[in-house]
Formats: structure tokens, C-alpha cells, sequence
């Protein structure tokens, strides 16, 4: 993470979703988690309406934090995803955590066997051109933090660190994707 940071101190505005799908804890979490990391940017939440054609113009980086997917889904769909595809492969930055890397994937499988939970769909954005399923870890309860778990991450350099987890997802590419990077693994 650290070698992300010099990076991210040059960006300016930081929009984080906090419309329907965003867990109002994990917003909260976000917004000052990335005040603290970078004192001197503009943090603000930002909701549907939000995202439009001139995303560029005013954020370097648009994050969708925790939550649930569907609800990103069914707000954003169509022209609204072409927006934020446009503001990405114009430059622009998205950070997808949890149910925003869930939503940043072309497919994802989450809570599968779960008749009450399961979700088994395709999703536009597709920045990650595989599935995101998951949870990795233990039992997930959309009312509670019964699954919460803090978990050991590892970069490539063999560096651990601890990190909240809660229904969180991991990746397995398409076949033919071989061009990406693994910033951290579970350990």
C-alpha cells in the first residue's frame, strides 16, 4: 500500500460512492480513512446523479466501498457505467472496495449455494475482465458484522499487513486475460 501513496497524494478531489449499495459505516470508514492518508485532497461523497460525462474534469478518483453490488447495479446501469468506463479509460482512477471490486468485475459469484443470498451475474464496468467471487472467509450476514474477520494480506516483497475483511471477494481472470497485476494476496 505505502507504494501507492506518493501516488495518490497528487490527487485532488476523491469522489466515494454514498448513494444506494453503500454501506453508510463503510462510506464513513472510506472518507476518513482517505482524509487521514491524504490530508491535503478533497474527499466527498457522491451519489448517482453524480456520475456524469464530466467526471474527469472534477475527480482523480472515484471509489465505491463496501455494501451491496445490486443496488450499484441498479442505479448505474447503462449510460451511467458508460460514464464511469469513459472517466477510466480517459485516466481516471476507480478503487473498488469489497462490493466495489465485486461491481468492477465483469462477472462475479457471491455467496453461491445460498439460495437467499446468491448472486451469479454479469456487470457492465468490467475492469477486471474475470469473476470476483466470493466470500472468501467465513459466513457473511448483510445486518450484521457476524463474518467480520481481520485477515493477513501479503505483497509480492513478502510484506504482511492485517486488514478488516467482511464478505470481501477474490479474483480468477477469463482464460485468455495474462495482463494484470496482484497487489496483495490473502495469506
Amino acid at each position: 500500500y505505502n507504494e501507492y501513496k506518493s501516488y495518490l497524494r497528487i490527487m485532488t478531489t476523491i469522489g466515494v460512492y454514498a448513494d444506494e449499495g453503500a454501506s453508510t459505516w463503510c462510506v464513513t470508514c472510506v472518507i476518513q480513512s482517505l482524509s487521514e492518508l491524504l490530508p491535503s485532497a478533497n474527499i466527498k461523497p457522491i451519489t448517482a446523479a453524480d456520475i456524469r460525462p464530466d467526471l474527469r474534469a472534477e475527480y482523480r478518483c472515484i471509489v465505491f466501498p463496501g455494501g451491496r453490488d445490486k443496488p450499484y447495479q441498479e442505479h448505474l446501469a447503462g449510460l451511467r457505467n458508460r460514464y464511469i468506463k469513459d472517466y477510466v479509460e480517459s485516466g481516471g482512477r476507480y478503487l473498488g472496495i469489497c462490493a466495489g471490486a465485486y461491481y468492477g468485475c465483469s462477472e462475479i459469484v457471491f455467496c453461491e449455494g445460498d439460495e437467499t443470498m446468491e448472486i451469479k451475474e454479469k456487470r457492465e464496468l468490467g475492469f477486471f475482465r474475470g469473476c470476483g467471487r466470493g466470500p472468501v472467509f467465513g459466513d457473511f450476514d448483510y445486518q450484521s458484522e457476524r463474518g467480520a474477520l481481520i485477515v493477513r494480506v501479503r505483497n509480492d516483497r513478502s510484506e504482511e499487513q492485517e486488514v478488516y475483511f467482511n464478505g470481501g471477494c477474490y479474483f480468477t481472470p477469463e482464460s485468455e486475460v495474462t495482463q494484470f497485476t496482484v497487489l496483495r494476496r490473502y495469506c
